[in-house]
């Protein structure tokens, strides 16, 4: 018999047996459907990280011929974020590897132009060895993420037979050919963070002259996985790509004449090859035809390797067959694998005198090169103005000129910073003397101008003449001789078009505590000719030390401003020198660390891009007083360097707030545009899209996760008979959020059209009109797949002949 009390007693029990019943099942149902769905974010998030870190490897390798390509950090996998009560999957791994090692890129129907480089090059077969990077992730939860491909140039992604394009393509730049081989056996399986170490080979900024031959078109065979159809879209005019063989693409050239660049760089190991140590030998700077006697004259020689590029530490003879004397008769070649010989004729040669420089004295023909010159009579020594003297460039002068960079009596001018003065000067120092400045065109006549021609030296014995381009491009060479009673001197000055980074420290957040981060913003402008990357290194009290640096790359004319930072732990209160130092230039600046100072850090959270121009651009931004005491700041957003809108903030020591600061887009707004969200210590900027208004008021609807058809509403009435619109859906298909490639779908349109279909492989709606459209079209694709998150958004492009674009975001619902 159970008693009263006893009963009240099983009842408590049966309740809390039902109440942990209920909290198991609970528990277990957060785990089945919520966990999952949680993971998958963060997995998605790491690929996307994975595509950026692998877009900052790509960027590296095209650039390897201006730079060393250097070291990248690239997360194979991820971790998840710790439960308490739940279990997560172990962390997710991913292989980056090295695919189809030696496979041959191939030049047909070339002939190089051009002396000793073209006498090596027509005897061999322009082919070289590369390879792919690939990326394949193994995620718990994500599953069939895109594999991601680095090859010849391109990023992309790889899904179920599909491809989409994450950079454009560097293989075909104009009239240029640029061939970036990556070499080595590499594979790297894991689930966290590895160091891809790079090593350039092989690289310089020489280039191969290339023509077409019997009026044929030139053609590279391209070994590719990436389909043809991709290739058209990201060649330029002038270049298209055709199936080759198994693996291959075949790209025709339109141009009759081409220049031929090749970098080499290497990943892992086993990728040294034969054509990695000295080749062939070519002159670079001939000497003069005729010389007089007691004249000097020089010869530059450059030695080269089985990649067009130059090699240092060869060891180079020199002879003559002239009476006067050839020096160095023998030396290596220096960082840029040239060597200069100098002849001094000393007595009149009846006939031609022959210069000839060598690898070794059993050197074939390639390693091989001979100049002849002519000694006729002359005088020697000069007078004038008061007394015996000798004419010579003052080097060291010119040398300090901006754009010139000198090695003896060889100088490089960057075409950007023409014109520049150019010293000369008499020893011992005679005034009034007489001088004569005359130009030797090395490559193509008529490229540079001098200005004056002539002058009388000033009380040191010195004259300025400017240098002026008139034409020249890069790789020009002209002498410049200046003459003065009997005695002279010869300048070889190349002009290149290359990179200058100047760099400006702009302000700091000094004064800070100690302890707290040290802020220097700083403006580092290209005033070169060309796009160029260097690094742009501080120096924290300016001993030498690089505290912080940053890999920058810059068009010609373009500037950026850049943060860097340094941890003041440890440091006394006083005042400190920093210095910002890129390859060309250099900025000191004073800071003071001490107590009590407020500082507000900004940091750019979100932006609502792309957005068509007339729309509004929200910029939410997180400020942070990281100081210790309360302060008023104003916050400003910047929109291609100028104020659009602030907003007044007040925090109290280690407060943060959120603003959001907008601005209404205008026409002529539309391009990828700088913005920057300032406060008076620090500031922080980002790239947003505005696209043209194309005035057709294109609509995306959402979808909701059950949803098999999407629709698309636009104005129709600009479009007439068998106009072509297109609907770019290549953002939802490639990042997880609608798959349209399945077997059913099909396209559908309100008005009347002679044809509307999907195009898989470009990821593209297509559809003409048949007759003039008019009124508000909709366009609707059914048998989709929703395969992304509820919440989450993508964005669709509509584009049509008449050069209207507009876009719009929609949103997967629940």
């Amino acid at each position: 018999m159970i008693r009263r009390g006893e009963e009240r007693a099983v009842s408590t029990i049966i309740g809390a047996v039902l109440i942990l019943g209920i909290l198991v099942t609970a528990l277990a149902l957060y785990q089945v459907n919520v966990v999952p769905d949680d993971n998958r974010a963060v997995e998605y998030e790491h690929h996307q990280g994975v595509q950026s870190q692998l877009l900052d490897v790509r960027n590296g390798l095209v650039n390897a011929p201006d730079r060393r390509v250097g070291s990248y950090s690239v997360a194979l996998g991820t971790t998840y974020p710790t439960r308490t009560f739940t279990i997560n999957p172990p962390p997710s791994s991913g292989t980056l590897e090295t695919v189809g090692e030696n496979r041959t890129i191939r030049l047909e129907n070339v002939e190089v132009e051009g002396g000793d480089v073209g006498d090596y090059w027509n005897e061999r077969e322009l082919e070289f060895n590369t390879s792919s990077l690939v990326y394949q992730p193994r995620y718990n939860e994500y599953r069939n993420a895109p594999t991601i491909v680095y090859e010849n140039s391109v990023l992309y992604n790889e899904q179920n037979g599909g491809q989409a394009a994450l950079s454009g393509q560097r293989l075909i730049d104009g009239n240029t050919i640029q061939l970036v081989l990556l070499e080595g056996e590499y594979s790297s399986s894991q689930s966290g963070t590895v160091a891809v170490d790079f090593e350039t080979v092989s690289a310089s900024s020489n280039t191969i002259n290339l023509s077409a031959t019997n009026n044929d078109n030139i053609t590279i065979q391209v070994p590719s996985e990436l389909n043809e159809s991709v290739w058209n879209r990201l060649l330029d005019d002038g270049a298209t790509a055709s199936a080759g063989a198994d693996g291959y693409v075949e790209i025709e050239l339109d141009g009759n004449s081409y220049d031929l660049q090749i970098a080499k760089v290497g990943l892992g190991s086993n990728y040294q090859d034969g054509k990695d140590g000295e080749a062939y030998l070519t002159v670079v700077d001939p000497p003069r035809s005729t010389i007089q006697q007691g004249d000097s004259t020089r010869m530059t020689v450059e030695v080269r390797d089985g990649y067009n590029n130059p090699v240092s530490g060869v060891k180079v003879n020199g002879s003559t067959d002239g009476d006067g004397t050839l020096e160095p008769t023998s030396a290596s070649s220096n960082s840029k694998g040239q060597v200069t010989f100098q002849y001094t004729a000393e007595e009149p040669d009846n006939d031609e005198v022959t210069l000839e420089a060598n690898f070794t004295s059993n050197s074939s023909e390639y390693q091989r090169v001979t100049e002849t010159i002519e000694v006729r009579e002359g005088s020697s020594g000069g007078s004038g103005g008061g007394g015996t003297y000798t004419v010579a460039w003052d080097v060291d002068t010119i040398d300090g000129e901006p754009g010139m960079s000198c090695e003896g009596s060889a100088c490089t001018f960057n075409l950007a910073q023409s014109p520049v003065d150019l010293t000369m000067n008499t020893t011992s120092a005679v005034s009034g003397a007489n001088v004569d400045y005359s130009l030797e065109f090395v490559t193509l006549p008529g490229i540079a101008t001098l200005s004056p021609s002539s002058g009388e030296t000033d009380t040191n014995g010195e004259h300025v003449t400017t240098l002026s381009e008139d034409g020249a491009t890069n790789d020009d060479v002209v002498r410049v001789h200046a003459n003065s009673g009997g005695s002279g001197d010869t300048l070889r000055v190349e002009f290149e078009q290359g990179a200058i980074f100047d760099v400006t420290i702009d302000d700091s957040n000094s004064p800070v505590a100690p302890g707290e981060m040290l802020e220097v913003n700083v403006t580092v402008e290209n005033t070169g000719s060309e796009e160029g990357t260097q690094n742009i290194a501080f120096d924290f009290d300016d001993d030498g030390t690089i505290n912080d640096e940053e890999n920058l790359t810059l068009g010609s004319g373009d500037s950026k401003q850049l943060t860097f930072t340094y941890d003041t732990t440890g440091e006394a209160e006083g005042e400190y020198d920093v210095r910002i130092s890129s390859d060309d230039d250099t900025d000191v600046d004073t800071v003071t660390i001490g107590e009590n100072v407020p500082y507000f850090d900004v940091q750019i959270d979100e932006t609502n891009d792309p957005v068509a121009e007339g729309d509004t651009l929200e910029v939410t931004t997180t400020i942070t007083n990281t100081g210790d005491v309360e302060d008023t700041q104003t916050i400003e957003l910047d929109f291609e360097g100028g104020q659009v809108d602030s907003q007044e903030v007040t925090l109290a020591g280690g407060a943060d707030d959120t603003v959001t600061l907008t601005y209404t887009t205008e026409v002529g707004d539309a391009g990828d545009r700088e913005v920057v969200v300032s406060s008076e210590d620090d500031s922080d900027s980002t790239t947003v899209t505005v696209f043209e208004s194309g005035g057709v008021n294109f609509t995306a609807g959402d979808v909701d996760v059950d949803n098999t058809s999407q629709t698309f509403t636009f104005d129709a009435s600009p479009l007439g008979n068998n106009d072509e619109a297109t609907i770019d859906l290549s953002d939802p298909q490639d990042n997880g959020g609608i798959d349209y490639s399945g077997d059913d779908v099909e396209v559908s349109v309100s008005g009347s059209v002679s044809s509307a279909e999907y195009d898989r492989d470009a990821q593209e709606i297509r559809f003409s009109p048949q007759g003039n459209a008019d009124g508000t079209w909709t366009v609707t694709i059914s048998g989709i797949e929703v395969v992304g998150e509820p919440g989450t958004s993508y964005w669709v492009e509509y584009r049509d002949n008449l050069n209207n674009e507009d876009g719009d975001f929609f949103q997967i619902t629940d």
